[in-house]
């Protein structure tokens, strides 16, 4: 079966035919990201405009077995954020700005639609 995380390292392997999308900085792409002052009915207009059911949440891990959070600066590109997902084998990465104020996050899930995106859009120059 193949898995997200498979599709994810065929990008990085077809790296170079894939140049004009992977250029692209993950501001490019839709991400997601509440602030502790939101309230409830902005999450769930956030949600509903992205046609989201749901948002991601970390898990907790006893002491001693955390795993490293992986992040990127929101103008890092997405071949980039391909390269951390697939040498950590994580399935997010947080988006930070220059501050580290999380800005929002890119999952396989958002890595995936935006080469399919891309790929059948008319206006793509592979």
């Amino acid at each position: 079966m193949l898995t997200q995380m498979d599709l994810i390292s065929l990008f990085l392997h077809q790296s170079s035919h894939l140049q004009p999308i992977l250029s692209r900085t993950v501001t490019d792409l839709s991400v997601l990201a509440l602030t502790s002052q939101a309230r409830v009915m902005d999450a769930i207009q956030c949600m509903s405009m992205a046609m989201l059911n749901a948002i991601p949440r970390t898990p907790f891990f006893p002491q001693g077995q955390e795993r490293e959070l992986v992040t990127c600066h929101v103008t890092t590109s997405l071949a980039q954020v391909i390269q951390m997902v697939t040498a950590k084998r994580v399935h997010r990465v947080w988006v930070v700005d220059q501050n580290n104020v999380l800005q929002g996050l890119v999952s396989l899930t958002d890595i995936i639609a935006a080469v399919r995106s891309a790929l059948i859009s008319p206006a793509h120059y592979l």
